[in-house]
């Protein structure tokens, strides 16, 4: 039996980001002294030098460092702040920025719902236009923050919506042009890398070992399968999303689709989770999944409706261990820390 930490609620979502990264750091460094030489992969009493020191390394000639660990792109920058949030609405103001601002995150990341838009076409173009013009987010971009993210049904272009929306490559394309707008340029096979996947999910480094961090970005809507009972969240009819979430407790209730088979990830992307977690040398691992992992709350969409989906997962978590591991996710409106320990 696992020991329930409980569950932290707060209406600053920023302070969480910050509590937990700060968590995983220091149980990472409590374990530093005996795993030093094994995560540099270095000879006893050999320190292995650190190349590209203090470089943006997604271009230029570090780019082999993002090859070496077998990334999308690398940092030798040491990862100590890091802020991430989701559910944001492009055309209602956005006071949340003058504290992210102030923690001066080094790292920006979207858990999903950048902007708000059921639609697809010019109608999500201009929703993600709207979002850059914000004062406060466009402040936090001519800082230099770098901007990572995943997406979620909002930004994705239809609620609760999965791999059979029908607008979701040119979405794909929307999306990654925001992500990098106000950025540096990326390699050409960063670039490349990206385009041809089949969903946003990506991997970065931050640091070198034994401090480095990994942030594993998955895709939750490119390649899942519709609910047992499909979702009429995305229906034009009133109160559907409320007529969803209903339908999606009733089912939990009642143990209908407890033993459903859909997916959520699709399975290129699973062998690619399953690479990126294979010998890692990463000191923290930070994933970040749109929905939530680990809730109980069966009105929410979540990894709990996919249960065939959720168990690989766990078992693909199991296998692996990743050191320092933290799931981060968005979607529900509020923060909450919870989870347990082995």
């Amino acid at each position: 039996m696992r020991p329930d930490l409980g569950r932290w609620y707060s209406t600053t979502p920023l302070h969480l980001g910050a509590l937990l990264l700060q968590h995983a750091l220091l149980a990472a460094a409590d374990a530093e002294a005996q795993q030093l030489e094994t995560l540099r992969g270095a000879q006893p009493g050999r320190v292995e030098p650190a190349v590209g020191e203090g470089q943006d390394i997604e271009s230029g000639a570090a780019v082999d460092l993002a090859a070496r660990w077998g990334v999308d792109s690398a940092r030798s920058e040491r990862l100590t702040r890091l802020a991430f949030g989701s559910c944001s609405k492009q055309l209602q103001p956005q006071p949340l920025w003058t504290p992210i601002a102030a923690f001066d995150p080094q790292v920006w990341l979207w858990a999903g719902d950048a902007v708000y838009e059921e639609g697809g076409g010019e109608k999500l173009r201009e929703a993600f236009a709207t979002q850059l013009l914000q004062p406060g987010y466009a402040t936090l971009l001519r800082r230099g923050v770098k901007v990572l993210g995943t997406w979620d049904d909002h930004d994705y272009g239809r609620n609760d919506a999965g791999r059979w929306l029908s607008s979701k490559h040119e979405a794909k394309d929307l999306f990654l042009n925001f992500l990098q707008a106000d950025q540096p340029t990326v390699s050409p096979a960063y670039e490349l890398r990206q385009r041809e996947r089949l969903g946003v999910y990506s991997s970065h480094t931050f640091g070198l070992p034994p401090e480095q961090v990994k942030v594993i970005l998955l895709d939750t809507r490119f390649s899942r399968d519709s609910h047992m009972i499909p979702s009429v969240g995305g229906m034009q009819f009133p109160l559907s999303p409320l007529v969803a979430a209903s339908v999606r407790g009733l089912c939990s209730h009642c143990s209908i689709g407890a033993d459903f088979e859909g997916d959520v990830l699709g399975e290129k992307q699973w062998d690619w989770l399953d690479s990126q977690l294979a010998d890692s040398k990463a000191a923290v691992h930070i994933i970040v999944s749109s929905i939530q992992v680990q809730t109980s709350n069966p009105l929410v969409e979540s990894w709990g409706h996919f249960p065939a989906a959720r168990a690989r997962l766990i078992s693909l978590l199991n296998k692996h261990r990743p050191a320092g591991l933290l799931l981060i996710s968005g979607d529900v409106h509020f923060a909450e820390m919870s989870g347990s320990v082995t």
